[in-house]
This record gives C-alpha cells, sequence and structure tokens, in this order.
C-alpha cells in the first residue's frame, strides 16, 4: 500500500530511479540533464518547495479526511 519516491541531482542516482520506477514508484531527478526519472525539477529549492506544499497536503487530508 505505499509507493517509493526518490529524488536526486547526480548520475549516480540513475541506478536509483530505474529500481524505484520498476515498481510503481515516483523517481524525480533535480537539475538538468538525461535521466530515467518521470519527473524533474530546476533546482534543489524549486524540489524543497514542491515537497513542503505536498507535505502540507498529505497532513490538511489526513487532519480534515
Amino acid at each position: 500500500g505505499r509507493r517509493p519516491i526518490v529524488a536526486g541531482d547526480d548520475v549516480t542516482d540513475e541506478d536509483a530511479f530505474a529500481a524505484v520506477t520498476s515498481v510503481g514508484g515516483i523517481a524525480i531527478k533535480i537539475g538538468s540533464g538525461a535521466t530515467r526519472a518521470h519527473y524533474a525539477t530546476a533546482d534543489t529549492a524549486t524540489f524543497l518547495e514542491w515537497l513542503h506544499a505536498t507535505a502540507l497536503a498529505l497532513e490538511n487530508e489526513v487532519l480534515n479526511g
């Protein structure tokens, strides 16, 4: 019942992207460059803004049903 999420900004993260997407998870590339991730964001600051907003939305969903 869980869905893994991985985010990374380096070529060494590509194996993790492949592993996560192979089991239906979400892979997010931070920065430019070719990637196996299905999602990408321009930089770390943008990723952290998305992560914070997502956490707040999930918290709201849990608290308010």
